[in-house]
């Protein structure tokens, strides 16, 4: 798995928003106009119901989308299936879940699984379920309404189970201007090679992107039991695994190692790696740890030979508590 910033293009999207063609606020040009002028590069209009079409713009590409709501989870609520890339409006006619998705599939469009929490849905409701590409881990508008912005929990579930699924941050905004404000708050960064429908899509479906509130990925490698990232400087790096399994690296850690020079068994050592910055390398067993500090803040962590099992994943925060998520590297 690789993922590097110094290659290729780095592209901030936004995969579920709603206009006033459906239950929005702002009419269709005004909502890609609001993306635009804040750093997005591709937007999705995703409509209840209703294929919304709009001109590309020189600096954004719109691309086609519809919000689903089909079928039934185990608590009666309906299903909502994001099609993005998909402009055929006889999916729309569609009541079953797995012929919704099936048929994205068919016309090249990518199917995820909208706010699983907000919409009740549990494990065994999405287990069962064959083909879609990703499931909103972070939902924005979901989060500042409710309080139930957050599917991580699934998302391990589905991915301890052996389910290959990527995970996105969104807005699904509504309000734009109007407070609690539902918009800018989550979103993909696509590494492609250009910013046009194929080759974002295909990113999309590889899992070459990351999902974020704020923080940034610069690199994400992992060959041979290695695992590399870096960061623009994150106050918390947590690696995330099957289970019980995982490894949190924190600032408050970092300082206290960097205090002692052993400790229950840890072998510590510590370097310069400039006047403002330290490397700290702890070793327990065969499982090393490295981590590069800049003003008081993690820009690269190396680990060898950590206790995974199934698949890791990366999740990491900044001062401000916004965070980031990778996709899963399935060992």
């Amino acid at each position: 798995m690789y993922l590097d910033s110094s290659h290729g293009l780095r592209i901030k999207a936004a995969l579920h928003t709603h206009t006033s063609n459906s239950d929005g606020l702002l009419p269709p040009e005004k909502v890609v106009e609001y993306y635009g002028k804040r750093g997005y590069s591709v937007i999705v209009l995703t409509d209840h119901g209703k294929i919304t079409r709009v001109k590309n713009r020189k600096d954004l590409l719109v691309v086609p989308g519809v919000e689903l709501s089909c079928g039934r989870t185990l608590l009666g609520e309906p299903y909502h299936i994001l099609a993005v890339g998909l402009d055929d409006e006889r999916v729309l006619r569609i009541r079953d879940v797995q012929e919704v998705i099936d048929y994205i599939n068919s016309g090249g469009g990518i199917a995820i699984v909208a706010h699983p929490y907000w919409s009740g849905a549990v494990h065994q409701d999405l287990v069962k379920l064959r083909g879609f590409t990703a499931i909103e881990i972070f939902n924005y508008g979901c989060e500042v309404e409710v309080s139930k912005g957050f599917s991580l929990h699934i998302w391990d579930s589905l991915l301890t189970r052996g389910v290959k699924v990527w995970g996105v941050a969104v807005d699904d905004a509504h309000r734009y201007l109007l407070p609690p404000l539902d918009a800018d708050g989550g979103w993909v960064v696509v590494h492609a090679e250009d910013v046009d429908l194929d080759h974002v899509l295909k990113s999309l479906k590889e899992g070459r992107f990351y999902s974020s509130t704020g923080p940034a990925f610069t690199k994400i490698r992992y060959d041979h039991g290695v695992l590399e990232v870096e960061t623009e400087g994150v106050k918390r790096i947590s690696v995330i695994s099957s289970n019980g399994r995982g490894l949190p690296v924190d600032m408050n850690t970092i300082k206290w190692l960097s205090k002692i020079d052993e400790r229950n068994g840890y072998e510590i050592s510590i370097n310069n790696v400039n006047s403002d910055g330290l490397c700290i390398t702890v070793s327990l067993g065969k499982t090393s740890i490295e981590t590069h500090v800049e003003d008081d803040r993690i820009k690269r962590l190396v680990v060898e030979n950590g206790k995974w099992e199934g698949y890791i994943r990366l999740e990491v925060a900044d001062a401000r508590g916004r965070k980031a998520w990778s996709n899963p590297i399935f060992l």
